[in-house]
This record gives C-alpha cells, structure tokens and sequence, in this order.
C-alpha cells in the first residue's frame, strides 16, 4: 500500500513577517506603568496633605474650645442667688462647662486619631509607591535588555 502523502507546506496568512514582532515595546508597558504609580503616589500625598490639615485644625479647634472653656469655667459669682437643682441656672452653667470640655477633648481625639492611626497609612502605602517605583526604575532597564536579546533571537530565527 503505497499511499502518496504530501508534507505539509507552510501557506502565507493575509499578514506579513513583520507580524512577529509584537507592536508593544516593553519600554512602553514600564512608561504607562510607572506614570500610573506616579498617579497614585500624587493621590496619596494629596490625602496625606488633607489628613494632616485636618488634624491640625481639629487640635486647632480643641485649643480653642479651651479658651470658650475659660469663659465660664469658674463656679457662677454669687451662685447662691440661682437655683443649684438640675435645670436651674447654676446647673445650665455646669451643662455648659462640661459640654465645652466634652468639645475640646472630641477635637483633640480627633486630631490624635488622625495623628496616630491614619496618617502613618498613608506614610506607609506613599513609602511603598515610592519603593516600587525605585524598583520598577531598576528593574526596567534590565529586564528590557532581556526582551531586546529574545526578540532579536526571535527574529533570527524567522
């Protein structure tokens, strides 16, 4: 049985040769790679910046829910004169007192809260941007010689 088998042959698709050569350059993939980190990087410092005004400002405001404080914080001259029960005008001024204090203190937790627990986040994921794009700067150079070096054999061979 001598059946006539033909090879195959290789047949032209509607492209050229210069198909084989990917239009993406890895240059470019590390370009829009490192403008995107740079992006967040800016998104971080721009809330960085907020949360520590804001923090400025609500210890701003305690202090100055502090000095409000001060207006009233001696007992009422000749008290005796008010009545002292609950509701009364000596106790609305101890309302006042305890309320204002209660502000103040609100306004420096807040401001400690933000000081101590938000803003180090934001330092942190800011420092990690920036270390991955040390990283990326670094690692880019190389890693496009490698590309480089394999579509040049690539080539070579077709």
């Amino acid at each position: 049985m001598s059946a006539h088998h033909e090879l195959p042959t290789r047949t032209m698709t509607q492209g050229t040769e210069d198909d084989a050569i990917p239009d993406d350059d890895a240059s470019e993939v590390t370009r829009l790679f490192h403008e995107r980190l740079q992006a967040w990087k800016h998104a971080v410092v721009y809330l960085e910046n907020y949360v520590e005004a804001t923090e400025k400002m609500q210890h701003a405001h305690g202090k100055e829910y502090e000095k409000v404080l001060k207006t009233v914080n001696s007992p009422l001259k000749e008290g005796h004169h008010f009545d002292q029960s609950l509701g009364g005008v000596a106790g609305m001024f101890d309302n006042i007192r305890t309320n204002t204090q209660g502000i103040s203190n609100s306004h420096y937790e807040t401001a400690k809260t933000l000081k101590g627990s938000v803003l180090p986040v934001f330092s942190r994921l800011h420092s990690e941007i920036k270390n991955k794009t040390k990283e990326l700067t670094k690692g880019s150079g190389k890693g496009s010689k490698v590309v480089d070096k394999a579509r040049n054999t690539t080539q070579k061979h077709i």
